[in-house]
């Protein structure tokens, strides 16, 4: 995920590349205080995620935020991640 982020042109702030994803707690996000914020936990449709946002106290404290498919884009190896590459693209640098 992290070389996804730099290839889109954004700067990983809690991985670094090459290392295995690991579970974080929400308040490490918040203290990184990033400038956008996508979510895509693994194995939730976007639906269900909007369904938890209520859990994730301070997720309004990031103006930029987007809710994307991790399973289709992100969290699953394949060609399908150059596309999510080309999604974080389009969002980092708000492109239609």
């Amino acid at each position: 995920m992290p070389e996804q982020i730099a290839y889109a042109g954004g700067t990983p702030l809690l991985a670094e590349p090459g290392e295995h994803t690991r579970p974080i707690e929400w308040r490490q996000v918040v203290d990184a205080e990033p400038d956008i914020l996508v979510l895509m936990p693994c194995g939730f449709t976007p639906a269900k995620t909007r369904q938890e946002l209520d859990r994730l106290k301070g997720f309004d404290a990031v103006d930029r935020r987007y809710i994307v498919d991790g399973s289709a884009y992100f969290n699953r190896p394949g060609p399908r991640v150059v596309d999510g590459v080309e999604l974080l693209a389009r969002l980092f640098h708000q492109v239609e």
